[in-house]
């Protein structure tokens, strides 16, 4: 985490009543969410790309985002080394690029289709 990321983020509007005891429900219900949405992982149609940190210790690169990856049929998956939780903070450059690169490839496939 990057060492001012809490002075200039919005984390503090996090504390706030309603929005932690919002974000306290998802975290209790996460689990049996993904456990009902993990069995149609394979009807994704859509282009996926998985970007995780091998260090990331909030969501298991292991146990989340490989089988994710390997559940949905055509996922690209990307492990940065050295990286934690907030990919988009340690790597943005990835991160633009695969969304860049996610744009290119639907708009195209669009433009074919007319």
């Amino acid at each position: 985490m990057p060492a001012a990321f809490v002075r200039n983020s919005a984390t503090p509007l996090l504390l706030r009543p309603r929005k932690f005891l919002a974000n306290a429900w998802d975290l209790v219900t996460l689990k049996a969410a993904v456990a009902e949405q993990a069995p149609r992982y394979g009807n994704i149609k859509a282009p996926v790309v998985v970007i995780t940190g091998d260090t990331d210790t909030t969501v298991s690169p292991n146990i989340h985002s490989r089988r994710l990856a390997a559940a949905v049929p055509n996922a690209k998956l990307i492990v940065l080394p050295g990286v934690g939780h907030m990919v988009q903070y340690a790597a943005p450059d990835v991160v633009v690029r695969e969304i860049e690169a996610m744009i290119a490839v639907t708009g195209a496939a669009k433009a074919a289709m007319r």
